[in-house]
């Protein structure tokens, strides 16, 4: 399937809910949510951005949480594992990056694992990991 033919929302509500915690099954990080988390997480961002097939199919998700100033940070990039070498991450991201809700924010910020750094330093990201720590407080 040609990635011209696949589409780009970047004002995905909460009633594709369950389409998005179908993606997220299908990753390391968020394979645990549930449907009443996965509604709260997408009405707490600011930006959610889904790609569609020709037939309707949510195949790939992204979500931004920002100040509209100085940060976003991207969460929660996506594709489908059937859609994956499509094209379909490049489109999402450049609906976040093109959004207005990006639009006049100093740094946009996401993290990744390893092996998809190439990936991101495509599009103008760069490793600032020598600098700054990932830290975490689970509840």
């Amino acid at each position: 399937m040609d990635h011209h033919s696949f589409k780009a929302v970047a004002l995905l509500t909460s009633n594709y809910a369950a389409d998005v915690l179908r993606l997220y099954k299908q990753t390391w990080w968020a394979a645990d949510r549930d449907l009443s988390s996965t509604v709260s997480v997408m009405e707490g961002s600011d930006l959610n951005v889904g790609v569609f097939d020709p037939a309707g199919n949510l195949i790939g998700y992204a979500r931004v949480i920002t100040d509209g100033v100085e940060k976003a940070m991207i969460f929660d990039v996506i594709v489908d594992e059937a859609h994956q070498g499509k094209k379909v991450g490049r489109l999402i991201m450049g609906s976040v990056l093109s959004s207005e809700v990006c639009a006049d924010v100093n740094h946009i910020e996401l993290y990744c694992k390893e092996e998809m750094k190439p990936f991101y330093k495509k599009m103008g990201f760069v490793d600032i990991t020598t600098e700054v720590r990932l830290l975490r407080l689970s509840k």
